[in-house]
């Protein structure tokens, strides 16, 4: 069992993996994110579209 005293094992390995695995993680929510305002953009443009064509009383 490893204790606090003791080095971690394949720590500098450990520490890469978890690097390249957080940097993945925040290029992907990046792209999601990007990908997300394109769609809020286009659903505000559609939004404006309907409120434009609407018959109004």
């Amino acid at each position: 069992m490893w204790t606090f005293d003791e080095p971690l094992p394949n720590e500098a390995v450990s520490v890469k993996g978890l690097s390249d695995g957080l940097k993945d993680f925040m290029d992907e929510l990046a792209r999601n994110y990007l990908e997300l305002q394109k769609v809020n953009r286009a659903m505000e443009e559609a939004w404006c579209v309907s409120l434009k064509t609407v018959d109004r009383p």
